[in-house]
């Protein structure tokens, strides 16, 4: 239990090692802050564009409206309705005609284009209509009064807008780099330490203060964290390695034991069924206990004695001892192998090779085949074997191999185990239904 914690701990300092490295936190800051920043950018043209020509409407409204009360106390005062430029009125343009009935026409404030000489176009104006009466007679007054084009109004407030974006957007990156540099390298330095940290070594992982109260905290929690998961680790480890130790005397006394009741006659064949019986189990807990033991000191990383093994000598060695088998069952065998040199522990190497010949022997039929080649960067076996139907379980799952006779199905899990502390990639497929093929990749 305590392994599988441990192993699930590394296994998550690097997949969110993996994942700051995907999308950071500045990152995910720095989207959503640029993301609202456009938001409001859209939100401000939008709002500021129609503030501003409300505004400017009403501006140059008074000043209509100034115009308008300016000309009525001028025709009062005058009783004239000559209009003389001066300083009183300075509207671009003033008109006046005579009218019938002021009902007919539309009084009041509207936009319009007016053609500019100066400019040589049509420039937007705002036109105020209004009626005096000079003489019992009915006169139309407009009033015209430059404004504003729209458009310019608009590219105006886009460009200044876009610019505080941009803008923006610079002070980001630099608050970025910045915190990235300096606030934020503590927290990247604990990462690095925790990735790199070796459960197995049992050091502390020494985390020093960074002078920022939310790192420090963390800091605390990790350091505390990882002296209990030494400290459990420890435990475990002396505790599998005691157990398996002390499970191997009783049961090398019961073995015994029945060994020398097997040498006895007895009368009542169900006793010596189930003497027979017991003896298989006794057999098969102690085999079991064997390989759980070495699993664990596998995932434990007690083999730290590296070698250069050549993986030829081990499979031909092998081969040797089991050639009487290998007749028995009356199996071809077709070799094709070359030196291979690897650096690993010795009793690793065996292991692995042994097991998995042994198993394309185990898992042979009567009459089969097996094809073994190797060469500088793979081991590959095919063998035949019996008929597979349906999709299979994962073999390198513990208790999840066949189990034929007084195996412990543990093979496959140590193999896979001992590939994964050498680096070894290790695949297996059904080419067929009877065909089992083994690749072992040492690249």
């Amino acid at each position: 239990m305590q392994v599988a914690k441990i192993i699930s701990i590394q296994r998550m300092v690097s997949v969110i090692n993996s994942k700051i490295n995907e999308m950071s936190l500045f990152h995910v800051i720095r989207r959503y802050l640029l993301l609202t920043l456009l938001f409001i950018i859209v939100l401000g043209c939008v709002s500021t564009f129609f503030i501003f020509n409300t505004f400017i409407h009403q501006s140059t409204d008074q000043i209509l409206y100034e115009y308008k009360d300016r000309v009525e106390n001028y025709v009062k005062l005058n009783d004239t309705l000559t209009i003389i430029t001066s300083s009183v009125f300075q509207p671009n343009r003033i008109e006046e005609r005579l009218i019938n009935n002021s009902d007919n026409y539309t009084l009041g404030l509207k936009d319009t284009l007016l053609y500019s000489e100066a400019t040589g176009d049509f420039q937007p104006y705002r036109q105020l209509y209004f009626v005096v009466e000079y003489k019992q007679q009915q006169h139309l007054i407009t009033l015209n009064q430059p404004t504003i084009v729209l458009d310019d109004l608009l590219y105006i407030i886009v460009g200044l807008l876009i610019l505080i974006f941009v803008l923006f957007g610079i002070f980001i990156y630099l608050i970025d780099f910045y915190l990235k540099r300096k606030a934020w390298s503590p927290f990247y330095n604990t990462m690095n330490k925790l990735q790199d940290y070796d459960l197995g070594i049992g050091e502390e992982l020494n985390l020093n203060d960074s002078g920022i109260k939310e790192f420090d905290d963390l800091n605390n929690v990790l350091n505390k964290m990882v002296r209990k998961i030494n400290a459990d680790y420890e435990n475990m480890k002396n505790f599998s390695e005691d157990i398996s130790h002390e499970m191997q005397t009783p049961l090398a006394i019961v073995q015994s034991k029945l060994e020398i009741l097997k040498q006895r006659t007895f009368d009542d064949k169900d006793a010596s069924l189930s003497l027979n019986t017991i003896s298989k189990a006794v057999l098969r807990l102690s085999k079991l206990n064997k390989s759980l033991l070495l699993l664990t000191k596998i995932r434990n990383d007690q083999f730290q004695e590296v070698n250069e093994v050549n993986i030829s000598v081990i499979i031909n060695n092998y081969i040797e001892g089991l050639v009487e088998l290998i007749e028995a069952k009356e199996i071809t065998l077709t070799l094709n192998i070359s030196d291979c040199i690897l650096r690993m522990d010795a009793h690793l190497a065996e292991f692995l090779i042994s097991n998995l010949i042994s198993n394309s022997i185990r898992h042979n039929i009567q009459g089969g085949y097996i094809k073994i080649s190797l060469d500088t960067q793979r081991l590959t076996i095919e063998n035949s074997c019996e008929i597979i139907e349906g999709k299979s379980a994962n073999l390198f799952e513990r208790m999840v191999s066949n189990r034929k006779g007084d195996s412990t199905g543990l093979g496959m899990s140590i193999i896979k185990s001992i590939c994964d502390k050498n680096k070894f990639k290790i695949e297996y497929s059904y080419p067929d239904k009877n065909v089992f093929f083994t690749i072992l990749d040492f690249t």
